[in-house]
């Protein structure tokens, strides 16, 4: 029979794949190897994370985007500029919708931006200061792509780790030794929502997969790098112009396996790489690569 890990390997590979079907078969697999961390974070992102306050949500799941309001003889609203001490209240939204949710949501509204509500903590904060009678919060459909691509390559990583360690299975059954092996690696596996990166970590005393060189952070550019690779072809660019990115991608590849990683040839390529993908900005995965390269530049 088939390996259901190599065929959840194979399907986190193929755009035309839901992030929702990736999740049940990720969420079978989990609870097969009795993996009970990740099969609950499977679990929530099926089911939204409204249910349970208490919680983290995801780094990857705090979205950006511009305020806008409106006072009270006004009909119509305006964008407002935020100073410091407000743009991380107003202009960040926690996006708890479930996947499936998130996903038709996409799928049958093909607006360029979404309105989201705000938290009460952001209304206080917004009536104190007094920009206006009524506010809202546009967020662009890419922040919403972003989201699911990012559990996408989460869901290929661990697929990845899995068939490292010889974890296959026949169907969907798994023999005691691939369940242990199972259970001693990956029982404490978790995401990393309050750190701002997204990464499998075994929960083990001595070990650790971020390392912060000269405030790089090598995990999170190793992902980074991935996410380009991956997605590349599919920003509409040149054949010459994806040459070129991808040099650069192999430039990133050897500064994040190098021992001594150097910032100004790391800053140098995401730089070009930038470049080159803002001659595609109308390209909806192009913006949200460009996204993601922001993000971690700052």
């Amino acid at each position: 029979m088939p390996s259901v890990v190599l065929e959840l390997q194979q399907k986190s590979m193929l755009d035309q794949v839901s992030i929702s079907e990736l999740l049940r078969m990720t969420l079978v697999v989990a609870h097969k190897l009795s993996v009970s961390e990740f099969s609950l974070w499977a679990q929530q992102e099926l089911d939204g994370y409204t249910r349970i306050v208490s919680d983290p949500v995801p780094q990857y799941r705090h979205v950006h985007g511009q305020l806008w309001a409106r006072g009270q003889t006004a009909t119509e609203y305006v964008p407002v500029e935020t100073f410091s001490e407000l743009t991380n209240v107003a202009e960040t939204h926690i996006e708890k919708t479930s996947i499936p949710q998130l996903e038709l949501l996409l799928s049958e509204n093909k607006d360029k931006v979404f309105r989201r509500d705000f938290s009460a903590e952001a209304l206080n904060k917004l009536n104190e200061i007094g920009y206006g009678e009524q506010f809202a919060l546009y967020v662009h459909r890419a922040e919403f792509h972003l989201i699911l691509q990012t559990i996408r390559q989460h869901i290929l990583t661990w697929t990845l780790q899995l068939t490292d360690e010889g974890i296959l299975g026949q169907g969907i059954q798994f023999s005691e030794q691939e369940k242990r092996v199972a259970q001693e690696h990956h029982e404490h596996l978790t995401i990393n929502a309050p750190g701002g990166r997204i990464q499998i970590q075994r929960d083990t005393t001595h070990s650790t997969q971020t390392m912060e060189i000269h405030g790089l952070d090598i995990q999170q550019l190793q992902t980074l790098t991935e996410q380009i690779r991956t997605h590349l072809e599919q920003t509409g660019l040149e054949e010459e112009e994806q040459s070129e990115a991808l040099r650069e991608i192999h430039t990133l590849t050897e500064q994040v396996q190098s021992g001594s990683p150097q910032p100004g040839v790391i800053s140098k390529s995401l730089t070009i790489i930038k470049r080159i993908l803002e001659n595609a900005s109308s390209s909806v995965v192009a913006t949200g690569l460009l996204a993601l390269i922001d993000k971690f530049s700052h």
